[in-house]
């Protein structure tokens, strides 16, 4: 469900030169350490992913934006963008921090 002032939807189209991935950081079932997960509507996409969490200085971006000493458990939405195929950029569109952190 889309948090106030979000879009319920997202355009893409497969011609354009960006895609959408989703990132997230979870607890594990016993809550004993977290899991990284991804996926990418393109692979594309899905290497804006790499491009983000292997920055440090994206990563510290993130961690200062969400008012975080320690990452929090967490879900991005990357918007990627590319030139030729390979990816450029990757912007946060949307995210969700939760309870408990690394």
């Amino acid at each position: 469900m889309p948090a106030k002032g979000e879009p319920a939807t997202y355009e893409y189209t497969s011609s354009g030169a960006f895609g959408y991935c989703i990132v997230a950081y979870l607890p594990t079932p016993d809550h004993n350490s977290g899991a990284l997960a991804g996926s990418g509507i393109k692979w594309r996409a899905y290497a804006g992913r790499g491009d983000f969490l292997l920055t440090e200085s994206r990563m510290a971006d993130f961690r200062k934006m969400v008012g975080a000493s320690k990452f929090p458990y967490f879900e991005l939405l990357l918007k990627t963008s590319w030139v030729k195929g390979t990816p450029i950029n990757s912007t946060i569109v949307a995210y969700r921090t939760y309870a408990g952190s690394n």
